[in-house]
């Protein structure tokens, strides 16, 4: 199944308007998701390509260690909705993070 087109309709400025560090240069950004069908992983790929940001899958975060997120790095979280609840790895990989209070951190939810 293709992802759809729409998924990849995401408003960029939404995102990066709380952000006051970003102004065209790179920053120390990564975006984790998780994907069922592939359509959060297109707008993840989307996102990163945009941002500047590395790419990397949820999976292989949650192994029961702590990720430590670098301090004021920027981190977005791609995934999608199932009957109205985050997927359980998605609480998996929020239960492993460290450090997110000192960065900017964006969700993107899809869904449908």
């Amino acid at each position: 199944m293709e992802p759809a087109r729409h998924a990849s309709a995401v408003t960029l400025s939404g995102l990066l308007m709380g952000n006051p560090r970003m102004g065209g240069a790179r920053m120390d950004a990564v975006i984790y998701y998780f994907t069922g069908t592939g359509n959060s992983l297109a707008v993840a790929r989307e996102l990163a390509a945009r941002l500047n940001a590395d790419l990397r899958s949820m999976k292989s975060a949650v192994d029961g260690t702590s990720l430590e997120i670098p301090r004021g790095a920027t981190l977005g979280i791609v995934f999608p909705v199932y009957n109205h609840r985050i997927p359980y790895i998605v609480k998996r990989f929020a239960d492993v993070l460290r450090g997110v209070e000192s960065g900017y951190v964006f969700a993107v939810c899809t869904y449908g």
